[in-house]
């Protein structure tokens, strides 16, 4: 069920529909004839010029803290890109070139065993379900392996490191857990494995309905953990949702995960503020809208995605809002009111690109769920 069981499933039909036609070539410099393309197909053009040799690019000052900024890819950034164009007519080449991209340089993004960051690890292989030639049996098999398959964390996809390695640790958490538990779903892999790793990531689950984003707590659930450990997180439970129906969609599931399913989307419904917006750390923005749209759309609350894609669109650069130093930036999405101003007065600086481009990459699920 490789076309079904996957991330962005909530949304993919709705963006097949609104860019059915109206997607322009890869390449090239953008064209007045894009300022009519609809909001998702307007984001996605956006998005495919800022990549260089198929990958995004981060930029951050330079450790050495002489105030220099740094350009580096990002590979974690620029599958998000390759997500976004899942579905639109036209970008078959653009995402062939991305998915090359960080396949090439997979030991940097991955790690090389023993190291294996197994979140990176899901996210790759969830991408490689959407090529032709479908996921690698040789990550995949590296991925079942990341899996514990006894003891109280049964189910979890942990990072490995080297022992010789001081600074190895386990980050692995429930946003790297539904990339895991989707790529296992999606590439058919061992039944009870894939649900294992499934009933893991609904433990994460508190009983008001949200995913946490840490998976740390006494008994690795959490209901037992500190205020800390177990905060709310709308992008967590977004991910964990899609995770969630990618797996309905491609196994006989049991009941717990739908009610589970329903749990969530309800959370999400009461936690989106009266302008449709979702926010993280008190700010309202353009990636957690973005993601918390397509779950909505996913759990059947067809409204609040609306509303949430609504606030998008408020936050997109199109002809009314392309002016000042966003005139050349026609389809990016502004992570919040703040970058949009900022947008709006001194343009994209290098350091604030890569902001817009998350955003916008993870907008684009959000934006289509009114087309």
């Amino acid at each position: 069920m490789r076309g079904s069981a996957l991330l962005v499933v909530a949304s993919l039909i709705a963006v097949l529909a609104a860019c059915s036609g109206s997607g322009s070539p890869s390449g090239g410099s953008q064209s007045p004839a894009q300022t009519r393309e609809l909001p998702p197909a307007a984001a996605a053009s956006w998005l495919v010029h800022q990549l260089d040799g198929g990958l995004a690019i981060t930029t951050f000052e330079s450790p050495a803290g002489s105030g220099k900024l740094v350009s580096a890819p990002d590979y974690g950034l620029s599958l998000d890109v390759f997500f976004a164009l899942v579905g639109m007519k036209g970008r078959d080449s653009a995402r062939a070139d991305i998915l090359g991209a960080v396949e090439k340089h997979k030991a940097d993004y991955i790690g090389v065993p023993p190291t294996t960051s197994a979140g990176s690890l899901g996210k790759l292989l969830t991408a490689e379900s959407f090529s032709s030639r479908g996921p690698n049996a040789q990550l995949i098999s590296r991925l079942e392996k990341s899996v514990q398959r006894s003891g109280p964390e049964r189910g979890r996809a942990q990072d490995s490191w080297a022992q010789s390695d001081k600074s190895g640790a386990d980050y692995s958490n429930t946003i790297g857990q539904s990339y895991v538990v989707t790529a296992l779903s999606s590439a058919s892999s061992e039944e009870s494995l894939t649900a294992e790793a499934t009933d893991f990531l609904v433990k994460q689950q508190c009983r008001a309905g949200f995913f946490r984003e840490s998976m740390e707590s006494s008994d690795f659930t959490c209901d037992a953990g500190t205020p800390e450990q177990s905060a709310p997180s709308v992008d967590a439970t977004s991910f964990a949702i899609q995770a969630l129906a990618a797996v309905q969609a491609s196994v006989d599931v049991a009941p717990a995960v739908v009610d589970s399913l329903r749990s969530a989307g309800r959370w999400l419904v009461r936690a989106q503020a009266t302008d449709g917006s979702f926010s993280a750390a008190g700010v309202a923005n353009a990636n957690s809208t973005g993601v918390a749209a397509a779950a909505l759309f996913a759990t059947g609350h067809r409204a609040e995605a609306a509303k949430a894609a609504r606030w998008l669109r408020n936050h997109q650069v199109n002809g009314s809002r392309a002016h000042g130093g966003l005139a050349d930036e026609l389809g990016a999405v502004a992570y919040d009111d703040a970058a949009l101003s900022a947008g709006r007065h001194r343009g994209l600086t290098k350091a604030a690109r890569p902001e817009w481009v998350r955003a916008t990459a993870q907008a684009v699920h959000g934006l289509a769920v009114l087309h």
